[in-house]
C-alpha cells in the first residue's frame, strides 16, 4: 500500500520538476519575459561549441561517479569475506569504473587532438 502510494507520488513530482522549471523561468518576476521566450542554456552558437559543452558536462559528471563506483567497489571488496563471487563482482566493478573513466579522458582529449590535426582553431 504504502509503495503504490509513493509510486503516485513519483509520477506527479516528476512532470511538474520536468515541466515546471522552464515556466518558473518566464515568469521569474512574476512578469512574463519579452515575447514568453526562454534564453538559450547552452551559450553555444556553432554545433562544434555544442558538441565541446556536452563532452565538457559528461566529462565533469563521470569523475565523480567513476569515484563513487571505485568507492562501492572497494567496500564490495571488504565485505565479501573471502567469497569468490563477491570478489569477482567487486573486481568488474572496479575494472568498468576504470574503463568508464578512461573513455570519458580519451573522449575529453579527442576533439582537441582532431582540432590540431585538422589544423583547425
Amino acid at each position: 500500500m504504502i509503495k503504490n502510494i509513493f509510486k503516485k507520488t513519483y509520477l506527479l513530482i516528476i512532470p511538474v520538476l520536468i515541466f515546471g522549471f522552464p515556466i518558473s523561468k518566464i515568469y521569474a518576476n512574476g512578469e512574463e519575459e519579452e515575447g514568453g521566450s526562454i534564453s538559450n542554456p547552452l551559450n553555444a552558437t556553432s554545433f562544434n561549441e555544442l558538441i565541446v559543452g556536452i563532452a565538457t558536462w559528461i566529462f565533469w559528471i563521470a569523475i565523480p561517479l567513476a569515484t563513487l563506483m571505485f568507492l562501492i567497489g572497494g567496500f564490495m571488496f571488504m565485505v565479501s569475506g573471502g567469497n569468490e563471487q563477491k570478489v569477482t563482482q567487486a573486481r568488474k566493478t572496479m575494472i568498468w569504473a576504470a574503463v568508464g573513466l578512461a573513455i570519458c579522458l580519451i573522449g575529453a582529449g579527442f576533439t582537441s587532438i582532431i582540432r590540431e590535426l585538422l589544423g583547425a582553431n
